[in-house]
């Protein structure tokens, strides 16, 4: 009895290893990157590189790396600790690394505003990243602040597969 119970242990263990799927991830799918932003120490830095004030899903801005495969949306959102305050980015810029992943990304916009981007899902580059600038201006009580754009720095690294 016990070496057929553990025979049959043994079959079980055997048909869920070769039977389960080995199948990566390739659907496409929204990411959400969120931080929040200290407005004070926003108005003591010098010249316009927020970058270290930033931590995206709690990673420092210059170390954050969104992982994507062809098809993906990553939404970046700001909040700040003042709620009459919104962060709405201006532009995106290419500084460093695949110029070919760079192309392949398309700009979102929400009611006229940078949000973030989609990968072209004909993108056929693999394990390579971009490094960008986000440059943002600050909305205060409905007006737009244009007298200082700053500047965040994440990079973007595309997959294959999840």
């Amino acid at each position: 009895m016990k070496k057929f119970l553990l025979l049959l242990i043994i079959t079980l263990i055997t048909f869920n290893s070769c039977s389960s799927s080995d199948d990566m991830d390739v659907t496409p799918m929204t990411q959400e990157v969120k931080a929040t932003l200290d407005l004070n120490a926003l108005a003591n830095i010098s010249g316009n590189d927020a970058t270290a004030l930033i931590k995206f899903n709690g990673v420092a801005a210059d170390q954050f790396t969104s992982d994507v495969i062809p098809g993906d949306q990553i939404t970046y959102k700001i909040e700040t600790n003042d709620p009459t305050t919104i962060v709405r980015f201006q532009k995106y810029e290419y500084t460093s690394g695949s110029n070919e992943l760079w192309v392949c990304l398309k700009p979102l916009s929400t009611e006229g505003w940078l949000v973030g981007f989609m990968v072209n899902p004909d993108a056929t580059e693999n394990n390579v990243e971009v490094k960008f600038n986000m440059l943002f201006q600050l909305e205060v009580n409905g007006v737009l602040q244009t007298q200082k754009t700053y500047i965040i720095d994440p990079k973007i690294k595309i997959r294959s597969v999840r």
